[in-house]
């Protein structure tokens, strides 16, 4: 498949998804409960890898696009997830359920706003029309050439990850710059054979078994997301070792549970600080009781973050993740 084709085949949903949305009272809150935030990771991973391979200015250009939609959509989830999960809390203050509520209210009016300003929905819509004219003019490469270049950004940001757990994991020391900056830059490499529609492949390898045996979870054996596209018309493919790739599915999971509940604590300490006008040890005093957690707790989150990523980075599982790359046609 041609990088226009996975980009149109992302974009058709989103604009899709707009259209009813359109038809709704809140095109906003139409989307956030409709997923269309999965179709835009997508379209965000493209631009991220196409950045890298071809014209960076109009890809970055389009990654941004995509990302202040996502973006918007996460901060939505952010603050009804609370709301929902506070709502039927008896320790949580009514006035915390309150900012909760009212900031998830405000975040979809200010997407609803977005999506008109930038031409997404309404009389003026043409936010999708410019992109698949900006796609049309691009001089793409042979699939060959995307997959060299995609096995070298797989490289470079393994060597990104395995810096970063080495610079700032003795032992992370902030839940949001370390923590979850982590897990964003492991996620990634699930995310994009998603979004590349089979021009990554899995390949048993008997060499890592023994290294990956332990995270072999029912979860992660079962899990919807370690099953690639097949890879269709593709007539080259960058293959990863399966049971690495397993392995890194465990660890975004585990890191992304630890990440929700590190901020969490972090949520609840800001809405009570503003919405009970406490002092800063006040609202972390409050939070710990609310939560039901020793005050060591935050700190035990982040060394546990820092020894399984040190763990995972030195077994050398990143290491044997990029296994090589096929012609397909060879095999058809």
């Amino acid at each position: 498949m041609s990088g226009y084709g996975r980009f149109d085949f992302f974009l058709k949903r989103v604009e899709s998804l707009l259209l009813t949305a359109v038809g709704t009272t809140d095109p906003a809150l139409w989307l956030y409960e409709n997923d269309a935030r999965t179709s835009l990771f997508m379209l965000e991973a493209l631009s991220r890898l196409y950045a890298e391979q071809n014209n960076s200015k109009k890809f970055t250009k389009l990654k941004e696009q995509f990302k202040l939609l996502e973006d918007f959509l996460g901060a939505i989830d952010h603050y009804d997830h609370y709301a929902k999960r506070y709502a039927s809390s008896p320790k949580v203050p009514e006035s915390v359920q309150s900012y909760m509520r009212h900031h998830a209210d405000v975040m979809l009016e200010k997407f609803n706003q977005i999506l008109i300003e930038e031409g997404w929905i309404g009389n003026g819509s043409h936010r999708i029309q410019k992109i698949k004219k900006t796609l049309q003019g691009i001089n793409w490469d042979s699939e060959k050439k995307q997959v060299k270049s995609l096995k070298k950004l797989y490289a470079k940001s393994i060597d990104s990850i395995k810096d970063f757990v080495i610079e700032h994991g003795n032992p992370f020391e902030d839940m949001e710059l370390h923590v979850h900056e982590v897990r964003r830059d492991l996620r990634w490499l699930s995310i994009f054979p998603h979004a590349l529609m089979g021009q990554i492949q899995l390949v048993p390898n008997s060499i890592s078994a023994s290294l990956t045996e332990k995270y072999m979870t029912s979860e992660v054996l079962s899990s919807k997301f370690n099953v690639f596209p097949e890879y269709g018309d593709n007539e080259s493919v960058l293959m990863l070792d399966k049971n690495c790739f397993f392995a890194l599915s465990w660890m975004i999971s585990e890191i992304g549970r630890l990440k929700d509940e590190g901020l969490e604590f972090f949520a609840l300490k800001d809405a009570l600080k503003d919405a009970e006008h406490m002092n800063d040890l006040d609202a972390s005093i409050k939070a710990f009781e609310i939560l039901n957690w020793e005050s060591t707790k935050v700190n035990e989150i982040l060394i546990y973050a820092s020894q399984i990523c040190k763990e995972f980075v030195n077994s050398g599982i990143l290491d044997l993740l990029l296994f090589g790359m096929a012609e397909i046609k060879k095999f058809r």
